[in-house]
């Protein structure tokens, strides 16, 4: 049965069937599709998700599951807590079956770079007063958040949350760059356009807007975010 989804999936692709979502971005989830492959790509976020996904889109993969406007443009009812791109592994796993893809694929990073990065996305978004100071939101707001769906769309999820439960990925670090990242993608989807390079889409704009003194964490800080982060630190290799 799975197995006729699959290429009935695939049949829809090679007679150009479309299905035009109407938002003020294009609609992506982290499903990738070309030549007969499906992939799931695990976007975690402030993992240069979106770079690799606007690569994906540049060398002909096609891309489902991913809603760039979900957020400030929300659909009247929604159908999810977070945007599809940044949905967790075990909900994703209701909707798609593991024998569903033929792989998948991550981009990881430092727990504590992450967070940093995350905190900026949220101050710069005003979804959190531009004053607050990242050790003490680490100690007042980490541990409830980060077991919550949907909250801050996700940003504060253990990584290890968004992979699918028993699926084999293949891991790649963000502090070793995005070279790897890209040939992988160029060798399983058979790409031609082999010179062109994942470049970065979310730049950092909170120069001037964060003082630096706000970003530091303290030992107790510290503590909580290893506490809350253990899954990423032990399985992740940091």
């Amino acid at each position: 049965m799975i197995s006729f989804y699959k290429k009935l999936f695939i049949n829809f692709h090679k007679h150009q069937f479309k299905i035009k979502i109407l938002t003020r971005f294009n609609l992506i989830l982290p499903i990738l599709h070309k030549n007969n492959v499906l992939c799931h790509f695990a976007h975690i976020p402030k993992c240069a998700g979106s770079s690799i996904e606007n690569y994906c889109q540049s060398v002909g993969i096609n891309i489902a599951f991913i809603d760039r406007a979900f957020l400030a443009s929300p659909a009247a009812q929604p159908w999810n807590v977070s945007s599809p791109q940044h949905i967790d592994g075990y909900s994703l796993s209701r909707l798609f079956p593991i024998e569903f893809f033929n792989f998948g694929f991550a981009v990881v990073r430092d727990p504590v770079s992450r967070i940093v990065s995350a905190f900026k996305h949220q101050i710069i978004q005003k979804k959190i007063p531009e004053d607050t100071n990242l050790s003490e939101f680490i100690k007042q707001e980490l541990n409830n958040i980060s077991g919550q769906l949907g909250v801050y769309d996700n940003h504060f999820l253990p990584q290890t949350k968004f992979l699918i439960p028993g699926m084999s990925y293949q891991i790649y670090k963000l502090e070793n760059g995005l070279n790897n990242v890209s040939q992988f993608i160029d060798s399983k989807f058979q790409n031609s356009e082999l010179d062109k390079k994942i470049l970065h889409y979310n730049a950092d704009r909170s120069k001037g807007l964060i003082n630096p003194s706000q970003l530091l964490i303290d030992d107790q800080a510290m503590d909580v975010l290893k506490e809350v982060y253990k899954d990423d630190f032990i399985k992740l290799g940091y």
